[in-house]
């Protein structure tokens, strides 16, 4: 499905009179569709961020637990 998007002007003489007018259709479903993959690519990027940080986050914390309990008996 095509996206287009339309401008318009009247033409009129020189008498200031309304003789016709001209419409214009400009197809713009390419930069519709790019910022649609730029919107999912943003999204997905987030999401990756936040996976990566929660298991940063749990990783680090299973570390220190047992690194604490050895620096306890030293």
């Amino acid at each position: 499905m095509a996206v287009c998007c339309i401008t318009g002007r009247p033409l009129k003489g020189e008498d200031g009179t309304l003789k016709g007018g001209v419409v214009v259709l400009h197809d713009i479903t390419l930069q519709k569709r790019a910022q649609e993959t730029l919107t999912r690519a943003k999204e997905e990027a987030e999401r990756t961020s936040k996976f990566k940080d929660q298991f940063l986050s749990t990783m680090s914390h299973e570390l220190r637990t047992p690194l604490n309990a050895v620096l306890g008996f030293l």
